[in-house]
């Protein structure tokens, strides 16, 4: 496995993540487990899971190596793979030769034909789908004096999508019984769990199942000091088909209806990857901006630190981290997509700074994001003023005071009327960026 001392004696090249452009709630990275598989989820949970499943090094001869599975990167055909590292990276046909190019694309080979890209399971929805919605669930209880008609609280109304709706259990009998909520899944790798509760326990158990016979404990909590009617679990992609809540003490607050004890849940959310890494062609393009990839240093990882909540995202600071010239190159790039002609408010009425604009949308080294989570374009012009990224000066509504940038083209073309509308045709105010590396640093 590669360390981040190799990255310092150059070995590997600069530890890196590798994040989409992909529009959505959160940021998506690539990620790769521990027995080699690539995927793509959501950044932060990634960075939180503490694993180093976030981090890769692009290595002088072209290949993309994983940190927790030292295995490469691999193009073969459509599907991405990862698979053991060559000598013979530098042969096209190795599938295992990459760069990342002037226009944000990072691309297999030499021949500028193939890309990496990103598909969807469910269009809309972000990094992660629901596994268990409107999927068979059971109990080992059920309410029965507690509602008129015991159905309307059956277990099915954990995993019906409906937040109105809830499981109940039947009253639980004085210290308690356990009492198991499970739920039936498609055979997924599972980055984490949400459940909210109607009645919270106060101790309760997550297992996992990879046969159905097998049940495996990977989360434990023993106590409810505050009385949370919320949880979120971070998991390692594990591969299951069912998963089940083992609730074992009810809470003394929140889990009682007058003098009797229930368990309750609202929602049993088990989260799996909505995107999947594919080989696209570079030019086939993207209006959710899925052919879009951003380097971002990791310049310290801690592997045995345990995180479990991240910082508030009120404490996030700025990102400091920024593109290593070195990991980009100019071979085999297509021209830049920033101007099109007429438009608009975009293009500059003066050839000099449509050619300037050109030369700054390529080897962009950050990149940014609007609050609904579409990809900035890398330049712009407004008042006849160049900027990159996100402008402090007067938004096109003409208010002060918050940053804002025009939306990546590809992106802004492909916008339905409704989202167009929030703020503008093609643009819209900026989001916090967030600094990766302040949430891997381990706590004093």
């Amino acid at each position: 496995m590669p360390t981040l001392s190799h990255a310092a004696g150059g070995t590997y090249g600069q530890a890196m993540m590798l994040v989409s452009g992909a529009s959505g709630p959160e940021e998506v990275c690539l990620t790769s487990t521990g027995d080699g598989t690539a995927a793509a989820e959501n950044c932060i949970e990634a960075v939180q899971r503490g694993d180093g499943s976030d981090i890769w090094f692009l290595s002088p001869k072209g290949q993309f190596v994983s940190y927790i599975s030292g295995k490469c990167l691999a193009g073969e055909g459509k599907n991405v793979e990862m698979v053991e590292c060559t000598e013979k990276s530098d042969d096209e046909s190795s599938g295992l030769n990459w760069q990342l190019r002037p226009d944000s694309r990072f691309q297999l080979g030499e021949s500028g034909k193939q890309c990496l890209g990103l598909t969807e399971k469910e269009d809309g929805v972000g990094a992660v789908a629901d596994a268990a919605q409107s999927q068979p669930a059971e109990a080992s209880s059920n309410a029965e004096r507690f509602a008129a008609k015991p159905v309307l609280h059956g277990p099915d109304r954990a995993v019906d999508g409906v937040p109105s709706t809830y499981w109940a259990s039947d009253v639980l009998p004085e210290g308690d019984k356990p009492v198991a909520l499970t739920v039936a899944i498609p055979e997924s790798r599972l980055y984490s769990v949400d459940v909210d509760w109607e009645f919270p326990p106060k101790a309760f158990d997550l297992q996992l199942t990879a046969n159905g016979k097998r049940w495996t404990t990977v989360y434990t909590v023993n106590r409810n000091p505050l009385h949370s009617s919320q949880t979120h679990i971070l998991l390692k992609g594990q591969s299951a088909i069912g998963a089940r809540l083992v609730m074992k003490a009810h809470d003394e607050v929140q889990g009682k209806k007058g003098p009797e004890a229930f368990f309750g849940v609202k929602s049993f959310r088990v989260n799996v990857p909505n995107y999947t890494p594919v080989i696209q062609d570079c030019k086939q393009g993207n209006k959710h901006a899925h052919d879009r990839w951003f380097p971002a240093a990791v310049l310290q990882f801690d592997p045995f630190r345990k995180l479990c909540e991240g910082p508030d995202p009120k404490s996030w600071k700025p990102n400091t981290m920024q593109a290593d010239p070195s990991w980009l190159s100019s071979r085999g790039v297509a021209k830049g997509s920033f101007l099109e002609t007429g438009r608009g408010r975009h293009a500059a009425s003066f050839v000099e700074t449509r050619e300037n604009l050109h030369a700054l949308t390529r080897f962009r080294s950050q990149h940014r994001r609007t609050l609904d989570g579409f990809l900035c374009s890398a330049a712009g012009v407004y008042d006849r003023k160049v900027f990159t990224g996100c402008y402090s000066g007067a938004s096109p509504d003409g208010s002060t005071g918050r940053e804002w940038c025009y939306v990546e083209p590809e992106v802004a073309d492909g916008l339905p009327a409704p989202v167009k509308s929030k703020s503008g045709p093609d643009w819209g105010y900026c989001a916090q960026v967030i600094d990766y590396d302040t949430l891997r640093k381990a706590d004093d």
